[in-house]
């Protein structure tokens, strides 16, 4: 017994009488060694922290594939979306494009009627002028 177990004998021997003190220490004892056991069961193992270990690398690798077949789902439908509205946009721009063609030719139609219309109008203006002109000096 350690030195401290003696003592602690010692003072029981006096209080208790020797056999109380022998059976006290020796329940000390027994409960000491009881809650050893205890600890130890509690206490994890090299094989269970392997275990354990093994695992948990086997969930990481089937979390890990699960998000690598998300990412490429996400990537696929990604391309999917992207090849759509790329459509979509060279439909809209065709469409403005055809759109502005027109409205360009129109105007072109228009302003080539006006410049004749203000053509035309020059010619009867410098036709009035040269009449009045002869007019006045006939007269």
């Amino acid at each position: 017994m350690p030195t401290s177990q003696y003592q602690a004998y010692d003072t029981l021997k006096h209080h208790i009488g020797e056999q109380g003190a022998s059976l006290m220490m020796e329940y000390i004892n027994a409960k000491i060694v009881q809650e050893m056991e205890y600890n130890n069961k509690l206490m994890a193992t090299k094989e269970d922290l392997m275990l354990a270990k093994q695992d948990l690398r086997s969930e990481i690798m089937a979390v890990r594939s699960e998000l690598k077949e998300d990412i490429m789902t996400v990537r696929s439908e990604l391309k999917a979306d992207i090849i759509q509205l790329r459509i979509e946009l060279k439909a809209e721009i065709m469409a403005v494009r055809v759109e502005l063609l027109e409205k360009i030719m129109a105007l072109k139609a228009e302003l080539t009627k006006t410049i004749y219309i203000v053509g035309l109008l020059q010619f009867l203006a410098i036709v009035g002028s040269v009449l009045a002109i002869f007019k006045f000096m006939i007269k």
